[in-house]
């Protein structure tokens, strides 16, 4: 067949496998990539894993499935990292409230991820943070189990190196 219709056909494929591609657009207003990352945590029913920059976008929604009994470990950078301390600065302390010692930070931090469940994983570009939806932002969804364990040994090697917050 032609590359054409080689190429349409791995597209059949590829969308029965596991993976999406997802992005917020500022300028059209697409937000698949926010929408999916608030599916994941809204409908996480065991465990979430955080890892990225973080502010006040995303904290009403980890701490309704904190009330719902799912636990968090969140990886971030230090405020000092993070710029606009101040705004940064008060929503860590919002989160040591709610999390304690599942709040850590580490200065290597540069992945951003989300894995729900460990049986989905979001990896990307966007931050819990308002840049999430003010600038172009991109990720891969995957409930692929294969791919999902490797982001559960990537995700406690971080864990393991990162501190708790004082």
């Amino acid at each position: 067949g032609t590359f054409s219709e080689l190429w349409k056909e791995q597209l059949k494929k590829v969308g029965k496998s596991g993976v999406e591609f997802l992005y917020n657009d500022p300028r059209s207003g697409e937000e698949s990539l926010v929408n999916r990352m608030e599916e994941l945590i809204g409908t996480s029913e065991n465990q979430l894993h955080m890892a990225g920059y973080l502010d006040f976008e995303f904290f009403s929604n980890v701490k309704e499935a904190h009330e719902r009994g799912v636990e968090i470990k969140f990886v971030t950078a230090h405020p000092d990292q993070q710029g606009d301390g101040g705004r940064v600065g008060q929503a860590i302390e919002n989160y040591k409230e709610l999390l304690g010692g599942n709040l850590r930070y580490n200065s290597l931090l540069h992945t951003r991820m989300l894995m729900k469940d460990f049986s989905e994983v979001i990896i990307g570009t966007a931050d819990f943070n308002r840049d999430c939806k003010q600038k172009y932002q991109s990720g891969v969804f995957t409930d692929n189990p294969a791919i999902v364990y490797k982001f559960v040994e990537f995700f406690e090697r971080m864990w393991s190196d990162s501190e708790e917050f004082g």
